[in-house]
């Protein structure tokens, strides 16, 4: 019999604030008693996401979407797989149609439309089934039917609501709203009736949003609000305390306190030039860029008047175009070549060093880092330090020396351009196109010449 005691009420206290936030939720969802004391304990979450029907906490999912259940008769075998999967993402009438298609420009006569083309598609699929049903063999004639049946019950499915509506009959389903949890230890399912008056998705990630995290002082390391930006931050401001270490956006957004605080900036997918003036975080970081604008981070940093210890960075998409993009400036006479803090004892050990009024100095250099992912990434930075806070290597010919082994791309780095694809292609065409040419040429002669034999 184990001898490991229950925590007191007093010891507890101490513990839930260190325990992970997914751990503490579960336990608040099963054990009554907890909940009074937890909560009020802070919170603390490294990593939140938050999408229109998704809240990601820590690597752990919690989806709503509204799902369909048959009252009487068997649920369809594709509702059964969209249910799994975690129902519709969006709200819908009693019908199951989508609520919201007005306002997406959408209109009920394209909705008739649609119907009616699946309405011919089941047709010529029930045609289809019946030709094979009598000229099949038997092992083939059971695989073909099994799939055509699966596509016409799936249309039919389609179909259902809107013959429903046009019919004003009742439908013979239910709909419910279903929060799945998922994580690496797998997945569950909670249920409640859904009712479309007097609910909706938004209504019900505010409600998960309030009982998650209720009133609790909430500490937040890393912010990506992946919908409406300010919808999130409503949701966050009245219970965050302190600043965001790291905030995400793929949007502009209006000045909020909650972007000028946080510690560093991830901005992705927006033009470099069009919203760097916007932002004053101390740490910029730009990545999934269309165009790797590096050269505008260098150039804003030398002529605007950017204060000691901004930091910009952008994601480059190879090791190659990194390293190009290192060696414009390696080349420059005015620029001294040396070595910082953050580059010693990495893959890239250079840092170049441009000179800048008021006693600052701009550093550039490269980082090799990892993606959530796992991947390899390769970044390209802009610093503003002190003057002097890189040492200088006196000796040219060592600078070059360590370039040319450090800063190499080797062959299984590069990626092909579009351009030279296309030339390879045409190179591989020409030389087919040549040996089918020799072939019928030799064919030809040999004929000629048994003919005349």
């Amino acid at each position: 019999m184990s001898d490991l005691k229950p925590l007191s009420y007093l010891s507890a206290k101490f513990v839930v604030p260190y325990l992970d936030f997914n751990i503490r939720f579960s336990l608040l969802r099963r054990c009554r008693a907890f909940s009074a004391m937890e909560k009020n304990t802070t919170i603390s979450i490294k990593r939140l996401e938050m999408n229109p029907h998704e809240i990601i906490i820590n690597g752990v999912y919690y989806t709503l979407g509204v799902i369909q259940i048959y009252n009487n008769d068997e649920t369809p075998k594709c509702i059964r797989e969209m249910n799994r999967e975690g129902g519709l993402p969006y709200d819908v009438d009693q019908y199951g149609l989508r609520n919201d298609l007005i306002t997406e420009n959408t209109h009920y006569e394209d909705v008739f439309l649609a119907a009616s083309r699946n309405q011919n598609h089941i047709n010529t699929l029930e045609e289809r089934r019946d030709e094979i049903k009598y000229r099949c063999p038997l092992p083939r004639r059971r695989l073909e039917m099994a799939a055509l049946d699966d596509q016409i019950d799936d249309l039919r499915s389609k179909i259902r609501p809107v013959e429903l509506e046009r019919k004003n009959m009742r439908p013979p389903y239910t709909h419910y709203l279903q929060l799945i949890i998922s994580s690496e230890r797998g997945k569950s399912y909670e249920w409640v009736v859904y009712n479309q008056h007097d609910a909706s998705l938004r209504k019900a990630m505010e409600y998960l949003f309030e009982k998650m995290i209720g009133r609790r002082k909430l500490y937040i390391r890393e912010l990506i609000p992946v919908f409406n930006v300010r919808q999130v931050f409503d949701y966050v401001r009245p219970v965050l305390q302190g600043s965001l270490t790291v905030l995400e956006i793929d949007r502009m957004v209006a000045t909020d306190v909650i972007v000028e605080t946080a510690r560093e900036l991830v901005i992705k997918g927006l033009a470099v030039g069009i919203v760097l003036p916007g932002f004053t975080n101390q740490r910029i970081h730009f990545r999934e860029q269309y165009n790797e604008n590096y050269s505008f981070l260098v150039d804003y940093c030398k002529r605007r008047e950017v204060g000691l210890g901004k930091h910009y960075s952008i994601e480059m998409k190879t090791k190659r175009s990194a390293i190009e993009a290192f060696e414009e400036y390696f080349d420059i006479l005015e620029y001294f070549i040396g070595a910082i803090p953050e580059t010693r004892g990495t893959p890239f050990p250079l840092c170049v060093t441009l000179p800048k009024r008021n006693e600052l100095e701009i550093n550039v250099y490269l980082e090799k880092a990892k993606d959530p992912r796992n991947k390899s990434i390769y970044i390209f930075h802009a610093k503003i330090s002190p003057q002097g806070y890189c040492d200088e290597i006196s000796d040219k010919d060592r600078a070059i020396e360590i370039k040319q082994n450090a800063y190499r791309v080797k062959d299984a780095d590069i990626r092909p351009s579009r351009s030279d694809l296309i030339i390879e292609r045409e190179s591989n065409f020409n030389k087919i196109m040549f040996c089918c040419l020799t072939i019928i040429t030799i064919f030809i002669i040999g004929g000629v010449c048994y003919w005349l034999l």
